[in-house]
């Protein structure tokens, strides 16, 4: 969905016009930007809120993206438990659990997926929190097209063994600014 409640367009065409919304142009520009999965990348989006079930398929909208959505702790551990997941995309707070909940499931696995939790309160604590207990990364919400890109190219990149570190960027990285008060 786009800021203004209607859902966000992804094709470049609309009533026979180039499309020009900020969020579409956003989307398309993290798309541009980066080395896609050459392969299968299972992900899992754990999340009650709809807005992430959304917004996240279309920002990560490839082929080889394959999906797998939970609105739960216990939904996401079934996923878990029978598909080897890649990349795991965590809301914060479940209503019958929470992200450390699933990191601790996930860590369980054989090839445990890189778990990436979402949150609108993403600040400085909560990264140290998670980086320490093993997750991958924090994405602050409301997302930012071109950070969903890259630290979920960057994640699958790392569980498939090549690294993840960084993904493969054909930009200059976007200096962030926090508000102060």
């Amino acid at each position: 969905m786009a800021a203004n409640g209607r859902p966000l367009q992804t094709g470049n065409v609309r009533n026979g016009k180039a499309h020009d919304s900020p969020a579409y142009q956003s989307v398309s520009r993290a798309r541009s930007l980066f080395q896609w999965p050459d392969e299968r990348a299972p992900v899992l989006l754990v999340s009650p809120v709809a807005d992430d079930h959304a917004w996240l398929p279309q920002i990560l909208n490839h082929p080889n993206w394959i999906w797998r959505r939970s609105r739960s702790y216990g939904q996401a551990l079934q996923w878990l438990r029978r598909d080897p997941i890649a990349v795991v995309l965590c809301e914060r707070e479940q209503q019958d659990g929470c992200w450390q909940d699933v990191l601790q499931a996930a860590d369980r696995l054989k090839q445990p997926p890189r778990v990436i939790v979402c949150s609108r309160l993403a600040d400085e604590p909560l990264w140290a929190e998670v980086l320490n207990l093993g997750g991958y990364d924090v994405l602050a919400k409301p997302f930012d097209a071109e950070e969903v890109v890259r630290v979920a190219n960057a994640a699958w990149r790392g569980w498939k063994g090549d690294g993840g570190q960084t993904a493969t960027w054909t930009a200059p990285l976007k200096r962030l600014s926090t508000a102060t008060g």
